[in-house]
C-alpha cells in the first residue's frame, strides 16, 4: 500500500513538472493529480494549449530572451538581428 501511495505522489510531481514546461500552474495540476489520478493530471495539463507569454516570461526573468524594441516581440538575448521584423537590436 505505501509504495502504491509512493508512485502515486511521484507521478503526480512529474505531471506538476510537465506542466511547468507547458507554462501552466503546477500546484494546480499537482492537486489534480493527487485527488484524480496522475493520468487525469497529464490530460488536463496535454489537453490545454502551451502558455507562450508564460514561457517567455520565464525566459526574459532568466536573461535567455529579451524583447524586441521596434516589434515587442521576445528573441534570444544575443541575438542581433529581430527574427520577426529583420530591424537591428544592439541595445
Amino acid at each position: 500500500m505505501d509504495t502504491i501511495i509512493v508512485v502515486w505522489v511521484f507521478y503526480s510531481f512529474i505531471a506538476a513538472y510537465v506542466a511547468d514546461a507547458r507554462g501552466h500552474n503546477p500546484l494546480l495540476i499537482f492537486v489534480i493529480s493527487i485527488f484524480f489520478s496522475p493520468i487525469a493530471g497529464l490530460v488536463v495539463c496535454l489537453g490545454k494549449p502551451i502558455n507562450q507569454l508564460r514561457l517567455d516570461m520565464k525566459g526574459v526573468e532568466s536573461g535567455r530572451l529579451k524583447e524586441c524594441h521596434y516589434c515587442k516581440e521576445y528573441i534570444k538575448s544575443d541575438a542581433i538581428k529581430c527574427k520577426h521584423c529583420n530591424e537591428n537590436n544592439y541595445h
